[in-house]
């Protein structure tokens, strides 16, 4: 299994559901997130809300509860 798999099966164990595929990218949403993509590479993970980056980590390193964390983080810092 490719570290990309490996992501992907991680974050569908987490209630995570595939949208899309392409031959480098998997784009997955939760239903408990609405607004927020994760996108899976080959090298990064990221997570976004209305295309704008909130979260990043490396494949080999991911960390799902940090990631969405951090992506939860970004959403309640207020607006300048």
């Amino acid at each position: 299994m490719s570290d990309q798999e490996a992501a992907v099966a991680e974050l569908e164990r987490v209630g995570f559901r595939v949208v899309r595929r392409t031959s480098a990218l998997v784009f997955l949403v939760h239903p408990e997130y609405p607004g927020l993509l994760v996108r899976v590479g080959t090298v990064f993970v990221v997570a976004e809300r209305d295309g704008v980056e909130q979260a990043r980590q490396r494949l080999e390193t991911l960390d799902v509860e940090t990631l969405l964390g951090r992506a939860k983080e970004q959403r309640t810092e207020p607006m300048e």
